[in-house]
């Protein structure tokens, strides 16, 4: 039995909310509000609560951090609609202009995030001073796990929600997405999966955002003149490090790091070693 994603279930929600074009979004501001601001944009399936663990050391080294759900996705609004990459693009820029973020800005995106990242930067290369990549998706990512029939107009939704549902689940227990910043992370995983439209948002995205194939927006960022830095997990088999390679060729000068024992789950596993990464890029 599915719960209803409404004002009185918004109370147990951290942060605030904003009323944008396609629904209430969920988001948060930490730090100190004089500092130089950063946002983060996750991923496909988890919410904002992935950055828990970085966000400490962000804020010691003096960022003023928004962090946010996407659209169908932890308590932000799950919307009827076409999850594209304009659609990513254009709720990340209302956001932006709801809070008045008029200086450019540091853009960090994690897995599908990083896709998202870089095409906001495509469309929007003023507001933005210097991006970081974790793990990013488009340059060789993997959904072989996700079956074909899933774009299919009946039976596809039927799998999302009673297949794809229980092995996005069970990937998610699995020892290597597991770590000390979250160690409640299944029981907020399953929080969310529990408002109807969380199932149907995934499978949007994966008929409407290039997962699989982003290279041209990555190929398009190269020639925007910005400052690029990544960091991948040696053990990721989701957006595995052989992307870190095609980055490079594309940015020659990119500041590209790997950790060594860490698989896709790298935010939350290695959050100490992402966070020094992103610090030594964004501060440089």
């Amino acid at each position: 039995m599915k719960k209803k994603l409404d004002d009185a279930a918004r109370k147990n929600a951290p942060g605030s909310f904003v009323k944008l074009t396609h629904g209430q979004t969920h988001f948060q501001w930490h730090g100190s509000e004089d500092g130089q601001v950063l946002v983060l944009v996750h991923g496909f399936s988890t919410p904002s609560f992935v950055w828990r663990g970085l966000l400490p050391p962000l804020i010691e080294a003096g960022f003023r951090i928004l962090t946010y759900d996407h659209f169908g996705r932890g308590w932000s609004d799950r919307p009827h609609a076409d999850y594209s990459l304009e659609f990513y693009r254009q709720h990340l820029l209302e956001l932006i202009e709801s809070q008045s973020i008029n200086s450019p800005f540091d853009l960090v995106g994690y897995s599908m995030g990083g896709l998202i990242a870089a095409d906001f930067v495509n469309h929007h290369r003023a507001k933005v001073d210097k991006v970081f990549l974790i793990a990013p998706a488009g340059l060789n990512a993997s959904l072989s796990t996700i079956p074909a029939a899933l774009k299919w107009p009946i039976i596809g939704p039927w799998l999302a929600e009673h297949v794809m549902s229980k092995r996005l689940l069970a990937d998610m227990a699995k020892p290597e997405n597991q770590g000390k910043a979250l160690p409640d992370l299944m029981e907020r995983y399953r929080e969310q999966m529990a408002y109807p439209g969380y199932m149907r948002s995934l499978r949007s995205t994966i008929l409407h955002t290039p997962l699989l194939n982003g290279l041209a927006h990555y190929e398009k960022l190269a020639k925007a003149d910005i400052s690029i830095g990544a960091v991948w997990g040696a053990k990721d088999t989701v957006t595995p490090p052989t992307g870190a390679d095609s980055l490079k060729e594309m940015f020659p000068t990119a500041d590209i790091s790997i950790c060594e024992d860490a698989y896709h789950a790298i935010t939350y596993s290695h959050a100490e070693a992402v966070a020094a990464h992103m610090i030594q890029h964004l501060k440089d």
